[in-house]
C-alpha cells in the first residue's frame, strides 16, 4: 500500500489534496479539500478495515492512531494504542496489542507483544518484554523489563526486572524486584529482592530487604522487616520477623524465628529469639548471645554466650 498526496489549490480554509492510492497494484485516487489530518485519519480507518476483512496487514508505522486530538504518540503494531484519545498523550508502543486499550494514560513506553495492553488511564510506565505490565489499568510510575515481568500489577511505583518478576503482584506498591522470578508472588509493599528468586515465595510480609540468590525464598507472610544478603540467606524462614542475615547460607534454625542476627557463612541461631550468631552453627558458633530473663545478678539481666558449645553468662549492669 502506498499513497501519493498532492497540493492542488487553496480552498477556503483549508488546502485541496489529490489523494493517489495503491493497493495491490490497483490504483485509486481521492480529491478533498479536506483538511490533511482528516486525509490522515481516513487513510488510516481504510487500512485498519483492510486488516480487519482477513486482507494483508497494510496497518502503518504512524506518528499517532486514527485520531486528529490525540497529540505525540508513536505506535507500530496490530492493535498499538488503537483506542487511545485526546488525553492519552507522549506515549511510544511497539507490538502488537501493545497498549491496545489505552485512552487516557500519557508517557507511557511499551515494546512488546501485549506490553500494558489492558492500561486505561495510569502514565509515566515502562513495559519492556511480552506480557510486561500486561493486565496494569490505573498504575503509575512501574518499570517492568522482562517477559511478563509485572504482568498482574494494578499497583503503582513499583521496579520488576527479569522474567517473571513481580508477575503476581496486584496491589502492593513500592517493591523492586531484579532477578528471574523474584518476588514471584508478591502483594505486599515495600520489599526489594535482587538475585534469581529472592523472595520468590513472598506474598504479604512488607519491608523485606533480600538480596542473592534464593535469599529469603520461602518467606511467606508476618510482619517482614527481615534482611538477608548472600545466596540463600534466609532461605528456610517462613513467617519470622525483623531478623538481620548477612552471609552464604546464613540462616536462623526455625522459619518462625525473631530478632536474631546471624552473621558469617553457613552460620545459623540457636533456638532462641533476639540471638547473636557469628560463625559456625547453633552451639558451635563463635558467639551466640541471647537476652535471658531477668535473673539475680546486678539488675537482672544477662548474656548467654557460647563459645565453641561451651556456655558462659555475662551480667548486664546499668551505667
Amino acid at each position: 500500500m502506498s499513497f501519493v498526496i498532492t497540493q492542488t489549490a487553496q480552498g477556503g480554509t483549508n488546502i485541496q489534496f489529490n489523494v493517489l492510492w495503491s493497493v495491490s497494484g490497483a490504483n485509486y485516487k481521492v480529491q478533498t479539500d479536506a483538511s490533511l489530518d482528516q486525509i490522515l485519519i481516513t487513510m488510516f480507518t481504510i487500512a485498519d478495515y483492510l486488516a480487519a476483512n482477513s486482507v494483508p496487514d497494510y496497518r502503518l508505522l504512524r506518528l499517532s492512531p486514527a485520531t486528529s486530538a490525540a497529540q505525540y504518540n508513536t505506535a507500530a503494531g496490530n492493535n498499538a494504542l488503537s483506542a487511545v484519545t485526546a488525553f492519552g498523550q507522549n506515549n511510544t508502543a511497539v507490538g502488537a496489542d501493545a497498549l491496545k486499550a489505552n485512552t487516557g494514560g500519557g508517557a507511557n513506553t511499551a515494546i512488546g507483544s501485549e506490553t500494558l495492553a489492558f492500561n486505561l488511564t495510569a502514565s509515566n510506565n515502562i513495559a519492556v518484554g511480552q506480557r510486561a505490565l500486561f493486565f496494569n489499568e490505573t498504575g503509575s510510575g512501574n518499570v517492568a523489563v522482562g517477559a511478563s515481568a509485572l504482568q498482574s500489577n494494578l499497583a503503582a511505583n513499583n521496579c520488576g526486572v527479569g522474567y517473571f518478576a513481580l508477575a503476581n503482584n496486584v496491589s502492593g506498591t513500592n517493591n523492586t524486584a531484579i532477578g528471574t522470578n523474584s518476588l514471584l508472588l508478591n502483594t505486599a509493599s515495600n520489599n526489594t529482592a535482587v538475585g534469581r528468586e529472592a523472595l520468590s515465595s513472598n506474598t504479604s510480609a512488607p519491608f523485606n530487604t533480600a538480596v542473592g540468590k534464593d535469599a529469603l525464598l520461602l518467606s511467606t507472610t508476618g510482619r517482614g522487616q527481615n534482611v538477608a544478603i548472600g545466596a540463600l540467606a534466609l532461605a528456610t524462614l517462613t513467617t519470622g520477623e525483623k531478623n538481620v542475615v548477612i552471609g552464604c547460607e546464613a540462616d536462623v534454625d526455625s522459619g518462625a524465628r525473631t530478632l536474631c542476627l546471624v552473621l558469617g557463612a553457613g552460620a545459623t541461631s540457636p533456638a532462641v529469639n533476639g540471638s547473636l550468631s557469628i560463625g559456625g552453627t547453633g552451639l558451635s558458633a563463635m558467639t551466640n548471645l541471647n537476652v535471658a530473663a531477668a535473673g539475680a545478678v546486678a539488675v537482672g539481666e544477662y548474656l548467654n554466650i557460647y563459645i565453641n558449645g561451651v556456655q558462659r553468662k555475662i551480667a548486664l549492669l546499668l551505667p
